[in-house]
């Protein structure tokens, strides 16, 4: 019998938070052969052409930096006043310009 969504067949199994053993071993395996590859893959940059030196690029970046992810945020603002929403969208606008 399938079992529902969220449901687990091991209720006591990994706590939350805790990462994933082969997951952690994997990573940690990758890691040693890039590092022990490094001057090769110097050497295929250097003779990559453009393009290629960009799809690299590209498809190291979700290694180096999490993606974003949308934000749905379910809000009424019609109950705000004109002056709260002015507000808010000079707050918005001043956190922007900050970065």
């Amino acid at each position: 019998m399938a079992q529902k969504k969220g449901q687990t067949g091991n209720p006591h199994g990994r706590k939350k938070g805790v990462p994933n053993k082969v997951t952690g071993e994997l990573r940690e395996v990758i890691k040693m052969f890039l590092e022990s590859k490094f001057e090769e893959v110097v050497k295929v940059w250097q003779k990559a052409n453009p393009k290629e030196k960009l799809t690299f690029f590209k498809d190291l970046m979700p290694f180096v930096i999490p993606r974003m992810q949308s934000v749905d945020l379910d809000m009424d603002l019609s109950s705000l006043s004109e002056e709260q929403l002015i507000f808010m969208c000079n707050e918005l606008f001043k956190r922007d310009e900050e970065k």
